[in-house]
């Protein structure tokens, strides 16, 4: 309702009274002075709508969420009515309300309760007394326990009666002192059991529509989400990729690889191709931000980075907003994901989050378990809700390498894309392979060589070196250029054609035969995008040009 109308229908008892009103529709509170010698109160909902809340009890404060807070879900709490330093007397009526739920003259404990503390769903003892009829009271004793929490967060002083009522009818019934022991040491939780989630999860037989003020969070997601027309789905977005036909917009990745493979060095180079924007192996790719977790090999990583920077001449600082490292692995089967989210969004966010290795990364698990292997993805699959990054997992094969990825099968099922690196050991020749795409097609390859670069010496005078990756052509073995497809689609004119015209082919006949092959209809920016490949390749070293006529270098 708008929120005039709500002030309106909750004041008309208390015109005086300090209004607040919170940004999620629907919600708002109205603040008083408890008269002196009434007894506190902890929070309750002695009718469905209305909560009573005491903000102080035996020297305690109850926190509580006041103007000018932000609300979890966005917006602010705003002040809309009175002077919160002039506080009116709690009215008669809900006076009496409240006297019928502690006793005007009985004093009362009240615990602190944390921030964000649930509110109780203001079932009625018919209502409570429902749910309870559905669930065996000769439950497991963690079960029996989180009825009796559940019972207490609804009601705090009432509540013991349901549990016991409820308890009696039970073989296992350990008798009430037992249950009121253990009721004074329920307390508060940050994550209280509650009535919503009994209902939810021990309640089998209970359906939710019984209890109208239930919001089942997967309903409302549900009901969000609606059923799409056949047409209207249809004109969905199609997928989108960081780098085409390659890496997705998605929640998970694994590349994968036996050791030696190469497989952390062609990690690495599509990072630094998407961290500068750059086509990768004449696949368009979207620039994004890559955050590197190092789980191992930091020395021979920080190698590989100046050898990157050697051999394509990254200039300054390029590199430093978008390719970031953590030199540490992230801990999957942990929570360790939490601080680690937090920390990709205080730097900046990341489109590819790179954990390098899964194995280092589940340092005391089984991968080959699927309770430790299920952990660690549903914790990669948080990190990715959190950040909206891609998780790439680097990974090894296992020691069949035709059955793919070590480990759990049921990595490859969570997986949105898998590639596979070889290392042939009779010929040496490397290659990436697609071995799934969801949403794409599998098993393009793509070849490629590590490059030894030198790096100088150390201070004993060691030579130094690493590797840089460098792709070639699966049939010549020589290195192919780098650029994006219409580099591509040159390159290939230029290697079909030269032969054909002893040795040399004209720039104008490569344009001609570039608007015949290109998608693109308009032969101008084909022309211009065609004299442009042709210097990439010039300044590659892949080709000659000497008046108008090109030559294989």
């Amino acid at each position: 309702r708008p929120v005039a109308e709500l002030v309106e229908r909750r004041t008309r008892l208390a015109p005086d009274a300090v209004g607040i009103v919170s940004p999620v529709g629907g919600r708002y509170k109205l603040l008083f002075r408890l008269p002196a010698g009434v007894a506190p109160l902890r929070t309750c909902v002695p009718v469905k709508g209305l909560a009573l809340r005491c903000a102080a009890g035996t020297g305690k404060t109850v926190q509580d969420v006041l103007p000018p807070s932000p609300h979890p879900k966005g917006g602010v709490y705003k002040w809309v009515r009175n002077d919160w330093r002039n506080l009116p007397e709690l009215p008669a009526e809900l006076l009496a309300v409240w006297a019928h739920q502690v006793g005007a003259s009985r004093t009362e404990t009240v615990q602190d309760a944390p921030e964000g503390y649930p509110e109780p769903m203001g079932l009625t003892d018919d209502e409570i007394f429902a749910v309870l009829a559905k669930i065996s009271p000769d439950v497991s004793y963690p079960e029996w326990i989180k009825v009796g929490q559940a019972l207490q967060h609804e009601r705090p002083e009432a509540g013991i009666t349901f549990w016991i009522e409820w308890s009696s009818h039970g073989s296992k019934f350990p008798g009430e002192d037992l249950l009121r022991e253990k009721w004074a040491g329920f307390g508060h939780a940050a994550k209280p059991v509650t009535m919503r989630s009994i209902i939810r999860d021990y309640a089998s037989t209970a359906d939710a529509d019984e209890f109208d003020v239930i919001e089942d969070p997967r309903e409302i997601e549900m009901a969000a989400l609606g059923l799409i027309p056949f047409r209207a789905f249809a004109d969905r977005d199609t997928p989108r990729w960081i780098v085409r036909d390659v890496l997705p917009q998605a929640g998970l990745g694994v590349v994968y690889g036996a050791p030696g493979s190469g497989k952390s060095f062609l990690v690495f180079d599509l990072a630094a191709h998407i961290a500068r924007g750059l086509a990768w192996n004449g696949k368009r790719t979207r620039r994004g931000k890559v955050v590197y977790a190092a789980g191992e090999g930091v020395g021979g990583l920080t190698m590989r980075t100046r050898a990157y920077i050697q051999a394509n001449e990254v200039e300054g600082d390029e590199l430093d907003d978008g390719f970031k490292f953590y030199p540490a692995p992230v801990k999957l089967l942990t929570d360790d994901w939490k601080p680690f989210a937090k920390l990709v969004e205080q730097a900046g966010g990341a489109d590819v989050i790179i954990v390098d290795t899964l194995a280092q990364s589940m340092a005391g698990g089984d991968e080959n378990a699927s309770e430790d292997m299920g952990r660690a993805i549903g914790h990669c699959r948080a990190l990715h809700e959190a950040t909206g990054a891609l998780v790439l997992l680097v990974h090894h094969s296992g020691k069949d390498t035709t059955r793919g990825a070590r480990g759990w099968s049921g990595l490859r099922g969570a997986a949105d894309v898998e590639i596979e690196v070889v290392r042939d050991d009779e010929t040496g020749q490397r290659y990436a392979r697609t071995a799934k795409q969801k949403d794409g097609q599998d098993n393009e390859t793509f070849y490629f060589r590590l490059a030894p670069v030198d790096l100088g010496r150390d201070e004993h005078g060691d030579g130094l070196s690493s590797c840089v990756v460098e792709y070639v052509d699966e049939t010549t073995g020589r290195r192919k250029p780098k650029g994006g497809p219409h580099v591509t689609l040159v390159w290939g004119i230029v290697q079909e054609y030269v032969d054909l015209s002893e040795g040399t082919i004209r720039i104008d006949d490569i344009v001609v035969l570039a608007c015949e092959r290109s998608a693109e209809q308009d032969t101008t920016k084909v022309a211009a995008a065609t004299k442009r490949a042709l210097e990439q390749l010039r300044q590659q070293g892949f080709i000659t040009i000497h008046n108008g006529e090109v030559r294989l270098a």
